[in-house]
């Protein structure tokens, strides 16, 4: 069971997690909770390392900031599954929304403003195999 006691690892090899964040409080904050959740992890600052960093790593599942220098996150969500199509992509940022535009290639947004929770439901929801809200599970029989 994972620290929060409502989302748990399905598997014994955990999901890699590429973190991709300009603002160093907030990558080190939400490294330490995907760590905490049992995730190997991979956090940059520079958007433009995210590509060397997927070949050496090959994650499940990116975390994208929006708003970041030389490219913004939907642009970096394209150019990873453009070279990674089962990668998963969700875009977590300081917006309430996002551009309609810019929506084309990320799988889920998550509003800072949100919290922890929403983020961990929407990793369940993208990596259904590998980890799981386990507060959706029926209750078991005593």
């Amino acid at each position: 069971m994972s620290a929060s006691g409502e989302f748990e690892l399905l598997c014994s090899q955990p999901p890699h997690v590429l973190l991709v964040d300009d603002e160093p409080r907030q990558l080190e904050l939400c490294a330490s909770v995907m760590k905490l959740q049992g995730f190997s992890v991979k956090a940059v600052s520079d958007p433009r390392l995210a590509a060397v960093t997927m070949a050496a790593q090959r994650p499940d599942l990116a975390i994208l900031d929006y708003d970041m220098p030389f490219m913004n996150g939907c642009e970096l969500a394209g150019r990873l599954k453009r070279a990674y199509p089962a990668l998963k992509v969700i875009l977590h940022s300081g917006l309430v929304e996002v551009p309609k535009d810019d929506t084309d290639h990320i799988d889920a947004f998550v509003s800072k403003g949100q919290g922890v929770a929403s983020l961990l439901k929407s990793i369940s929801e993208l990596l259904p195999g590998k980890y799981r809200d386990s507060t959706k599970l029926p209750a078991r029989a005593g």
